[in-house]
C-alpha cells in the first residue's frame, strides 16, 4: 500500500515537472517564432545585415536550448515507456512540442 502510494506520488512529480518543461519551452518557442515573424522587411543591405545578425542571435539562443528541449523530450518518451497514468496527455504534449 505505502509503496504503490509512493510509487503514484512519484509519477505525479514527474509527470508535473515534464508538463512544467513543456510549458516553458512552448512560451519560448512562441516568443522565438514572434521575434522572427514581426521583423520589418529589409529595404537595403545595412537593413539585410541587421536583419541576419538578429536571426543569428535568434539560432544562438535555440541552439543554447537544445539540450533543455531533449531533456524534456527523453523525461516524456521514460513517462510513457513506464505506461505513465496520464500516457494520453503526455503523448499530446509531446507531439504539440515537436511539431512547434
Amino acid at each position: 500500500m505505502c509503496e504503490a502510494r509512493r510509487l503514484k506520488l512519484s509519477d505525479t512529480s514527474d509527470l508535473f515537472k515534464f508538463l512544467n518543461m513543456v510549458r516553458d519551452l512552448m512560451l519560448w518557442m512562441e516568443d522565438i517564432v514572434r521575434k522572427m515573424n514581426t521583423s520589418e522587411k529589409p529595404r537595403d543591405v545595412s537593413g539585410v545585415e541587421l536583419l541576419m545578425n538578429n536571426h543569428q542571435s535568434l539560432k544562438a539562443e535555440i541552439d543554447a536550448r537544445e539540450d533543455n528541449i531533449a531533456a524534456c523530450i527523453n523525461l516524456g518518451k521514460e513517462l510513457l515507456a513506464r505506461n505513465h497514468y496520464a500516457s494520453n496527455e503526455i503523448k499530446e504534449r509531446l507531439l504539440s512540442l515537436t511539431n512547434q
